[in-house]
């Protein structure tokens, strides 16, 4: 039997700790594996994202050239030269000018020139002897004679009936001579008639009929040239002459060069 005290009050009923705990507990765990769940998704995310970039190229893809490796514009042509390549040769290699003188690079050019007494060797006597039908019948006259400001080589050839007579002067310079042949020239135009300008004989040439023979005058550099065919007797007559002396004339210039 229990007594009951007046006056006292009845203790207040205690809380069901366990229950509410358990329930937070509850809520704890389930917040905890959301967390987890959503924090591993994130930090997986961020892995991936976060590694080294690599480039994936598919082996044997074509990569199409940019404007800087193209070769069809002229920057990039010329860009490629190679700084090695060796220059081209010529495949014509240049040639020096001859020594020889010019018959009108000056005063003082001398472009001809004769042997001492040695003229006849070089004269072309084939048109004379072919025009004579005989060879040379007696031994040529070789000589030359010194003037004041030229020499004049002297050549005689005698063929049958037919005689030549060659005279080569060689002046000092290429102004005396053109002065002596200007001379000579005007001289014969004067008094000379039939007198007719001859070419294809040094620089310039004339000629004219006198008498049995024919006489050509003819000038190039510092020489100045005369020959005439004479026939003994007019035969064959004067002009049957004029041809083989051309021809002469033409034949024996050349080999006065220096």
């Amino acid at each position: 039997m229990s007594l009951t005290l007046f006056g006292q009050s009845e203790p207040e009923p205690t809380p069901e700790k366990p229950a509410r705990e358990g329930r937070r507990r509850y809520l704890i765990i389930l917040v905890t594996v959301i967390a987890v769940i959503l924090g591993g998704g994130s930090a997986a995310f961020l892995l991936l994202n976060s590694g080294p970039s690599v480039n994936h190229t598919a082996p044997n893809t074509y990569t199409p050239p940019t404007d800087a490796t193209s070769t069809g514009t002229p920057d990039a042509a010329s860009a490629s030269v190679s700084p090695t390549a060796s220059p081209s040769h010529s495949t014509s290699p240049s040639r020096s000018p001859s020594a020889r003188p010019s018959a009108s690079g000056g005063a003082t050019a001398v472009v001809f020139r004769v042997p001492p007494d040695h003229l006849c060797p070089l004269v072309d006597f084939a048109p004379v002897e072919q025009v004579a039908g005989s060879p040379s019948t007696a031994p040529y006259v070789d000589n030359h004679t010194d003037k004041s400001n030229y020499v004049d080589y002297h050549c005689e050839g005698t063929f049958g009936k037919v005689k030549a007579f060659v005279d080569a002067m060689i002046f000092a310079d290429t102004g005396a001579a053109a002065a002596s042949y200007a001379g000579n020239k005007t001289a014969d135009q004067s008094t000379i008639a039939g007198v007719e300008q001859l070419s294809g004989i040094g620089n310039d040439a004339y000629g004219y009929v006198a008498s049995t023979r024919y006489v050509i005058w003819a000038t190039q550099g510092n020489l100045v040239f005369k020959i005439y065919v004479n026939a003994t007797g007019g035969v064959p007559p004067p002009g049957q002459l004029r041809d083989p002396a051309i021809a002469s004339a033409r034949g024996t210039i050349p080999r006065l060069r220096a």
